[in-house]
Formats: structure tokens, C-alpha cells, sequence
């Protein structure tokens, strides 16, 4: 055995030492390709580079002299003349002249077609067998023709009968100063002139050739013919192949190389070089075979290598049978060793097959079982006796449904395998179990389906867990209803009698006092007002963490917030010995978009603990601008303090909730420690932040940035027309007006109505919303405005307004303010509120700094357009309506100087002026707000009404028509818009005649805008312009 193995090592030795010698003569023909074929294929990569460059020159004469040519005829003076002439006038004569012309051009080897058009693209004559565009845009050229006023040429293009052509527009103008009115389109066939340029080679070859190629989007496009094919606009390839197809070439990244070496699509290498064409987008690709270029060194390559390989393929032969015997011996224990491995990956597969808490399920396509592992059994609570009995168990029964016949040819067939899916499977003592089900398919040596294999998993526990925390989460979720609830309640109950003991110490505080009784007034007073900062903090938190509380966008100047806090707290800072000052620096915007509800609860806060904790110094308030954009500023505010200071460790927990230095500071200064913590999430929520920085002795520096809208011009001029400061109201100031007070509760009764009666009003008391509709509705006076709590037995306030605004939308057509009085302060009961109809809100508990400005706002004291108003729109629609229902006024009638009308095209009037112009009189002599009012409402009430008169006259309700139709004439007569009033009057008149309601409902929009435009131009432009011209 070791002779037979030490023969064998000899006799390799010998092969190895043959096949070293018989590789010398191919390794010296690999050295002689290797040194001379660099050069030989430079040279040859030059010379194509030399043969692109001279068929891009002669494309490039050859086009420059079909445009010399037709540089000649556009300065054929006589021949523009004829032709435009032609056009003119269509004289026969110039015809034919042109004609002969295009029938000498057309015979030409360089032309087959010619057409004479106008700058409009209209064919006067042609001439060839070429004279259509073959789908081309002639009237696209003539445009570029006439913008550049020089010859246009088309790119290279396949005509309808499969030839290509380039086609020339040329502009015929007699002189350069007009616009040419005639053009001369000749089409050029290039197969037979163009092509064969590139077809000519200079030398004789075998395999080169050159072709002309172009961009075309992300492909290559074969321009001409090759190799006797039709070619030509027939061969794409994208940029990105890396062979090339037979006789052409590619881009190389998009770029085009001037030369190189590549393989086409036969695996065959070939030289190429490319050069553009000037004035184009062509490029001329030449290219040749390498094996043309190396032939001659290719052959005695070839016959020294045969020579090599037969001798070395006999010893091949012999050397393989040898390897072969050896080998064999080597597989057959290689294979040995595999079984012996695959027995043993079988085995461990299969424990671990058994032991996996997933069951594992084989079945054939019919749905009977082949294979399964013991999970498969616990799941179903079969024994493997009973599963394996040959009756057997079908898992495609509605028991045990592994797949279904949707999922099996929608998923398993075409793509292999199913998606996750869940199942309700029945256990053999009929329970009900809930299981994962994932199928994957097998298929044969055929690639036909054989088997399905399927991971099945108990769910049972997760569906547990599942239900647990779905149970959990609507158990929180009921809670926090609850929560929300509770701060709804609470917010209410503690404010109502809160609204008793502050009211009745404001009351207190107006009355002659002695000294001591004065100062037990402020001290409930002051208690009342720290109880009430307390609740607003605790509810604030509780809707943080609810996350409820949100920002309203609102309009105001920053210096009066600062002139705000400032009133609030210099008595305060003088009581301390403190010196306190606000500041704003120059470049900080006043005018703002924002929640300053908000920035004054966090400076409040700030400012208060600056006060509170510093004796005998100073508190500087800083408002500067961190950033500063077209829409919107980021402001940092400063409140800095010369007090105790804080220490470096709890400033790590400052902000904290409930949380202060210790226990001594809360018993001596009071708070809940919620103030900071409530002041840095409104900054967060401004897109700030809250900060500090304190030296303990030395004092602190609390400084936040918070981000504001900047308010358009529009907006700045609104709120300038209202005073910063209004003088404290007297006893006399709404003398003989009246306010009906609606609250159920007797103590809140006394304290509104004695507020109320300080200020010189009649006040009528109801006891729930029922009592104040029917004492609105009995009295024949109407009420100035109506106060009315929100929760009230009987019928609520909401309830109470909506019924309130239909009663004076039928009978009255009066807007009487309805301003809620309401303990709630979430933000939902102020927008339900404004939705039911009311006007603005009070919050309780009522005190006379907030009652003041909303008595101002709504009521003015020297203003009595409510009655005026109210008397000329009752005058001039008594007026209308006393005269048998006649038409209402024309220029030409009742009113002929008394009439407005914006637009001369009109001819009927747009607006009264008698009735304009005792609007304006009430608003000079001391409400200028009156026509914003009144403008605001007629606005919106038309808009209301126009809606209800659209559904009216779709339902085929007459006394919905005559009903609005009123309404609308009412209220535009009450605004001087006699011409909306017409319509009104007229579909009133016809209210059961649909077909004239519509007509005339068809103008009520165009009148409407009219009517709006021409009020804002005579009641609130002017106004506005005043108001410009006494603040300059």
C-alpha cells in the first residue's frame, strides 16, 4: 500500500515537471502580447479618434452647407418678394414663379419635399413626394423661426414612410424690421447623403464602422442604418448597460468617452471612439473589432498554444485518470462521514422538534395529516393513537381550520407562505382555544406543490393579557372622566359661594368704613383672592396632567400687560420698602398674537415670588427680543430680584411639584409650590422654556422665552381704535338703563344686582331661565342687556339664550348682549357658551374690575342706537310697509337725492343715506364703535338668513321664504340696503311662487356683496381715516 502510494507521488512529480515545461512557449507568447499589444491597440484607439473627429467635420460642412444654401435663397430678394406677395393677394403669377422655384428645389438630390406656409402653419403650396411634417409640429418650428428670426432645423426624425430627413424652416422676410409672414419648409432625406458620409471608411476593414447616436431621456438612441438594417430610430439602450449591442457604442455616466475598449453583446471586444458634432446633439461612434486590430499577433499566439495544449492534454488525460482513482476513495469516505453527520442534525432536529412549546403541523394538500410534534397533541387534547388512527382528523374541517381556501390561493400559492393569522380551534372536550396559525408551502423535485407545513401557537395567555389590559386602559379612561368630572364640579361649587364672600367684600370696601372695619374687609378680601389663586392652581395642574389645558390665540399689546403688572404690583412692592420696575427695550413688537391670559398668570407668578421673598430691595422686570421673524418674535422675560436667594441643591428640584425649600417657607410666605411648576409648562407650551439662576443672600433671576404671533396691520389698527384707559364709571354713568340678572342663587343675586345698581342700572332679577323668557317676552321696554348664569334649574342658560335669540329673530329683530356669569373655567364651557349663542362670560366669583370693561364693552352710556337704530328701521320699514306694500324707493321716485349707488352701471340705488347718516351721527357723538357693531351683525345675520331662504326655496317651503324674505328686508332697511331689501320685499311679496322667489334669490349674493362693500366704504373706511388723522 505505501509502494502504490509513494508511485503515485512520483509519478505526480513527473506531471507537475511536464506541465512547468510545457507552459514556457504559451508564457512566452503571453510576453509578447503583453509588451507590443499596449501599443498596438493605442494606436489603433488613436486612429478611430482621428476617423470620429473627420466624420463629425464633414456632418458638420455638410450641414453648414444645406444652411449656406438657404442663406441663398433668403436673399433672393425677388423670389422673398413673390412669395409674399402670394400671400397677400394669391397672384397666379408669383405663383408659379414660386412654384418653378420649389419644383427646382424639390428635384434636388438634397430635397424631396417642400412646403410654403404661412406664420400661421397653413400649407399654401408643396412640392416633392415629401410635402407632409410626418407628425411634426411645422407651426412649433415657424414660432421658433420667428422669435429667433433665423433658420430653423429640426433634429434628425423617421417620416411616415420610414426614410429620415432633417427639415429646414427658413423665414422668408423682405425686410429685417417686419416679422416674417411667410416660411419655406424643406424637408432633406439623409439616407443617400448624410449616411453615407458615415458609412465611408478610409481604409479597407473587416468589422469597422461608424454610427451616428443621440441623448434621448435616460437612453441611447441609433440615429442611421447599419449593417443593411432598418436601425434608425428603432434601437434604444439605457445609459447604464455595461455591454454594448453589435455596431454601436454607449455612455459611459452619462458622459461620452472619447475612446475606449469594451465588450459588446456577444462577449466580443471592440474599440471605439466618439466626437460630438458641433451645433447638435449627435455623436459620431466609430468602432472596430479587436480581433481585426490583433490578428496578426493572434495567430502565432493560436498555433503556438495548440501545439502546447495537445501535448499537455495527453498528459492531462493520463494525470486525471490517475486524480480520478484517488478521489473516488476520498468520496467514499467523505460520504460516510456525512451520513454519519446528517443522522446526527436529524436526530437533535427532531428532539428539539418535539420539545418546542409551537406546534409544529405537516399536511398534505388535501388537509390530512403527515407529521406533528407533541404541542400539536396538547393543543388539541387528542392522543397520538387517535390522531394517527386511519380515519384520522382533516384539519380542513371548521374545527381545526389550518387554512382556508381565500388564504390558500391568495397568499400560500403564489407567494409560498401565509400571513399570520388568528383562529378559534375546539379541543376534543369541546373547548375553545384561540391559535396562531402561519403555513408555509413545500413543493417537489417539480416544483409542485407536495405538502403544507404549519407553525400553529397558543394564544391563550396573550388573549388573557390582552383583555387584562383592555380592562385596565377603559378603567383609566373611565377615570379620567371622573377626574375631569370632579374639576367640572368642584370648579363650579367652590366658585359660587366664592362669587358670595369676594363680592360681598368688594361691595363692603365702597361703603364708609372705619378704620378697623376697612382693614377686616381687605383681610377677607386678600384671604379670598389667595383661596382663589390656590383652586385656579390646583386646577390648572389637574388639566396639565389630564392634558387639557390648551392656549388661546388672541390679540394684544404687550405694553399694556406690562403697564397691567405693573398697577398690580407697585402698592404691593411700596408696602415692602421694594423698589419695582418694568422695562421694555426699544426693538421688543407690541403688537402680539397670543394667550396673554397666560403670560400673565407666569409673570404674576414670577413677580409675586420676587416681591414675596425680597425686604428692602429692588424687583426688575426685563423684556427683551431673543429672536425675531416675518411671522412670529421670540421674547425672553427677566424678573430679577435682590432677596434670600436659593440654594445650588434645591434648585435642582425648583420646579418640581408641591415643592418649596422647606417647611418654614410655606408656613411663612403660604403657596402650594404648584406655581413654578404650572409657570414652566405654559412656557413649554409657548414654545419656551423657564429657567433660573440665584445666588444664595445675593438673590435670584427667573428669566422664560415664549414665542408670539405678530399681528397684521389690520389687526394693530382694530385694537388702536380702543383706549388703553378708561375713567372709572359712576353711579350715573347707565342711569335709567336696564339689566335683566338671571341667577338661581339669592346670595349671588344680591351681590351681581348691588354691582349692578352702583353703576346706575334698573335691575330685573329672574330666578331660572324659564322666569327670564317670559319676563323678556312681557316687557314692552327692551332690557339693555341680559346677565344670566350658566347651570340653573328649570332650563339652563344655554337653553335660556338659544330660545331668547329665536324670539328675537321672529318678533323682534334686536340683538340684546347676553353675557354669561359662569364658575366653570375649562376652556369647553367658554366655547359652549359663545356656541349657544351669548355674547361674552364673566367668571365667577364677580367683582367690579372685570364687571367694568364688559359693561363698557357692551354698553356704552352716551350710546343710544340701540332705541335710534331700532326706531329708524321700525320708521323706515313702517314707511314702506304703510303704502298698500308698494315697491320700495327708486332714484327716480321717493328718494331721488337720498340714494347711494357705488356703481354707475346700476340703475336702481344700493343705500339710503337718511338712514346712513343717522348711523353716523350716533357714532360721532360719542360711539364710534356703533358701525363696527352694527356691521358685524348685519354681516352675519344676512349671511344666516341668505342660507335659510337657499334651503327654503329647496324644500318648497312658502312660509319659510316669507318668513326669511321679512327678515332680510328688516334688517337691511335697518342698515340702509334698500337694494337687498327690494329682494327681500319682492320674495316676500311672491312667497308661494317659487320660480320668481328663485329669480330673485339668483341676485341676492351679487347685491349682497355690493351692499357690503358700499357700507364699509361710507361707515367704517371713513371712520377709520378720522381716527388716523386726530392720532397723527
Amino acid at each position: 500500500m505505501d509502494t502504490a502510494k509513494d508511485g503515485i507521488i512520483a509519478y505526480s512529480k513527473q506531471i507537475s515537471l511536464f506541465f512547468v515545461l510545457m507552459l514556457i512557449p504559451p508564457l512566452v507568447a503571453c510576453g509578447i502580447i503583453y509588451l507590443d499589444g499596449p501599443e498596438i491597440r493605442l494606436k489603433a484607439l488613436n486612429n478611430l479618434q482621428a476617423i470620429s473627429e473627420l466624420k463629425a467635420n464633414q456632418i458638420r460642412d455638410w450641414l453648414a452647407e444645406r444652411r449656406f444654401n438657404l442663406e441663398i435663397i433668403a436673399d433672393d430678394r425677388d423670389f422673398v418678394m413673390h412669395a409674399e406677395k402670394m400671400v397677400v393677394d394669391g397672384n397666379e403669377i408669383d405663383r408659379e414663379i414660386i412654384s418653378e422655384r420649389m419644383n427646382t428645389l424639390s428635384n434636388s438630390r438634397y430635397y424631396d419635399g417642400v412646403l410654403l406656409v404661412d406664420n400661421a402653419g397653413k400649407v399654401l403650396m408643396n412640392s416633392g413626394r415629401h410635402s407632409g411634417s410626418d407628425g411634426h409640429h411645422i407651426a412649433q418650428w415657424i414660432k421658433t423661426a420667428l422669435e429667433g428670426g433665423q433658420i430653423v432645423r429640426s433634429d434628425l426624425y423617421p417620416s411616415v414612410s420610414g426614410h429620415i430627413h432633417i427639415t429646414h424652416v427658413l423665414p422668408l422676410a423682405s425686410s429685417k424690421s417686419q416679422p416674417p409672414r411667410v416660411f419655406l419648409v424643406l424637408h432633406t432625406p439623409v439616407e443617400h447623403t448624410l449616411f453615407d458620409l458615415i458609412r465611408q471608411w478610409p481604409m479597407p476593414t473587416l468589422s469597422a464602422q461608424s454610427v451616428l447616436v443621440r441623448n434621448d431621456s435616460d437612453r441611447t438612441l441609433l440615429l442611421n442604418n447599419i449593417s443593411n438594417h432598418k436601425t434608425a430610430f428603432n434601437l434604444y439602450f439605457p445609459h447604464e448597460k455595461t455591454k454594448i449591442p453589435d455596431d454601436i457604442t454607449i455612455l459611459e455616466d452619462n458622459v461620452w468617452t472619447p475612446s475606449k475598449e469594451v465588450m459588446d453583446d456577444h462577449n466580443q471586444s471592440v474599440l471605439f471612439a466618439s466626437h460630438s458634432i458641433a451645433d447638435t446633439t449627435w455623436h459620431v461612434v466609430s468602432r472596430i473589432d479587436r480581433e481585426e486590430i490583433m490578428a496578426p499577433m493572434d495567430d502565432l499566439v493560436r498555433w503556438i498554444s495548440l501545439l502546447t495544449f495537445a501535448a499537455m492534454g495527453a498528459m492531462t488525460l493520463i494525470g486525471w485518470l490517475l486524480w480520478r482513482q484517488i478521489q473516488h476513495n476520498h468520496h467514499l469516505k467523505l460520504n460516510l462521514l456525512s451520513r454519519e453527520l446528517r443522522q446526527e442534525g436529524e436526530h437533535k432536529f427532531r428532539r428539539l422538534y418535539e420539545t418546542m412549546l409551537d406546534a409544529y403541523v405537516m399536511t398534505d394538500m388535501s388537509g390530512q395529516l403527515i407529521d406533528y410534534n407533541p404541542a400539536f397533541q396538547e393543543i388539541l387534547g387528542y392522543s397520538d393513537e387517535e390522531l394517527r388512527a386511519p380515519a384520522g382528523i382533516d384539519l380542513a374541517e371548521k374545527k381545526w381550520p389550518i387554512i382556508e381556501d381565500e388564504v390558500f390561493t391568495q397568499q400560500i400559492l403564489p407567494h409560498g407562505k401565509s400571513q399570520v393569522c388568528e383562529k378559534e380551534w375546539i379541543r376534543k372536550d369541546g373547548t375553545r382555544i384561540p391559535v396562531e396559525i402561519r403555513t408555509f408551502l413545500l413543493r417537489d423535485n417539480n416544483d409542485q406543490p407536495e405538502a403544507m407545513w404549519s407553525i400553529v401557537r397558543n394564544i391563550t395567555e396573550r388573549k388573557r393579557i390582552e383583555a387584562n389590559l383592555k380592562l385596565a386602559k377603559e378603567q383609566a379612561e373611565h377615570a379620567n372622566r371622573a377626574k375631569t368630572a370632579f374639576l367640572t364640579t368642584m370648579s363650579h361649587e367652590i366658585r359660587t359661594p366664592m362669587n358670595g364672600v369676594l363680592g360681598m367684600a368688594d361691595l363692603l370696601l365702597h361703603t364708609a368704613l372705619s378704620n378697623q372695619q376697612r382693614h377686616y374687609a381687605e383681610a377677607i378680601q386678600r384671604s379670598g383672592r389667595i383661596l382663589l389663586r390656590i383652586i385656579n392652581d390646583i386646577l390648572d395642574f389637574s388639566k396639565m396632567q389630564a392634558g387639557r389645558l390648551s392656549l388661546e390665540l388672541l390679540r394684544f399689546d404687550l405694553d399694556e400687560v406690562i403697564v397691567d403688572l405693573n398697577d398690580m404690583f407697585m402698592a404691593q412692592a411700596r408696602r415692602k420698602k421694594v423698589d419695582f420696575h418694568c422695562a421694555l427695550t426699544d426693538s421688543v413688537p407690541i403688537h402680539l398674537l397670543g394667550d396673554f391670559h397666560r403670560l400673565k398668570q407666569i409673570l404674576f407668578n414670577l413677580i409675586g415670588n420676587a416681591i414675596k421673598f425680597t425686604e428692602n430691595g429692588s424687583v426688575d422686570v426685563v423684556v427683551e427680543v431673543m429672536e425675531e421673524r416675518e411671522i412670529d418674535t421670540l421674547l425672553r422675560f427677566r424678573v430679577t430680584d435682590t432677596g434670600m436667594g436659593i440654594s445650588p441643591e434645591f434648585q435642582q428640584q425648583l420646579f418640581q411639584d408641591f415643592s418649596q425649600e422647606d417647611t418654614s417657607i410655606s408656613r411663612r410666605f403660604g403657596g402650594t409650590g404648584l406655581g413654578l411648576a404650572i409657570s414652566r409648562r405654559l412656557a413649554t407650551m409657548m414654545d419656551g422654556e423657564l429657567q433660573v439662576e440665584s445666588t444664595p443672600g445675593q438673590g435670584s433671576s427667573f428669566w422664560f422665552t415664549a414665542r408670539f404671533g405678530k399681528q397684521r396691520a389690520g389687526d394693530r389698527k382694530a385694537i388702536s381704535m380702543q383706549p388703553t384707559r378708561r375713567k372709572s364709571i359712576s353711579n350715573s354713568d347707565f342711569r335709567g338703563r336696564r339689566i335683566l340678572l338671571v341667577e338661581d342663587n339669592h346670595l349671588n343675586q344680591e351681590v351681581a344686582a348691588a354691582m349692578f345698581e352702583m353703576f346706575g342700572f334698573q335691575v330685573t332679577v329672574a330666578n331660572n331661565g324659564q322666569d327670564a323668557i317670559s319676563i323678556y317676552r312681557a316687557t314692552p321696554t327692551p332690557f339693555d342687556a341680559i346677565f344670566l348664569d350658566c347651570e340653573m334649574p328649570v332650563l339652563n342658560g344655554f337653553e335660556t339664550t338659544k330660545q331668547l335669540r329665536q324670539w328675537e329673530l321672529e318678533h323682534t329683530n334686536r340683538h340684546t348682549p347676553i353675557i354669561a356669569l359662569t364658575a366653570h373655567v375649562l376652556q369647553e364651557c367658554r366655547k359652549e357658551c359663545l356656541e349657544a349663542g351669548m355674547d361674552d362670560f364673566l367668571q365667577k366669583p364677580l367683582n367690579l374690575t372685570d364687571l367694568e370693561p364688559v359693561l363698557r364693552c357692551w354698553i356704552d352710556p352716551n350710546d343710544q342706537s340701540d332705541q335710534i337704530a331700532k326706531t329708524t328701521a321700525s320708521d323706515a320699514l313702517a314707511t314702506h310697509e304703510s303704502q298698500d306694500r308698494s315697491p320700495l324707493p327708486t332714484p327716480d321716485r321717493d328718494h331721488p337725492r337720498k340714494d347711494v349707488n357705488t356703481d354707475a352701471a346700476h340703475s336702481s340705488p344700493i343705500l339710503d343715506l337718511s338712514t346712513l347718516s343717522c348711523i353716523q351721527n350716533l357714532a360721532q357723538k360719542g360711539n364710534p364703535m356703533l358701525p363696527h357693531r352694527m356691521m358685524d351683525h348685519f354681516m352675519t345675520q344676512t349671511q344666516k338668513l341668505l342660507s335659510d331662504l337657499e334651503l327654503a326655496i329647496e324644500r318648497q317651503d312658502s312660509q319659510g321664504v316669507s318668513f326669511a324674505a321679512h327678515s332680510l328686508k328688516s334688517s337691511s332697511l335697518s342698515m340702509g340696503a334698500v337694494s337687498l331689501a327690494r329682494l327681500g320685499h319682492a320674495m316676500e311679496e311672491n312667497h308661494s311662487r317659487f320660480d320668481i322667489v328663485a329669480n330673485h334669490f339668483s341676485q341676492c349674493h351679487t347685491t349682497f356683496a355690493e351692499a357690503s362693500e358700499a357700507l364699509n366704504r361710507f361707515l367704517i373706511l371713513p371712520q377709520e381715516s378720522e381716527y388716523r388723522e386726530g392720532s397723527g
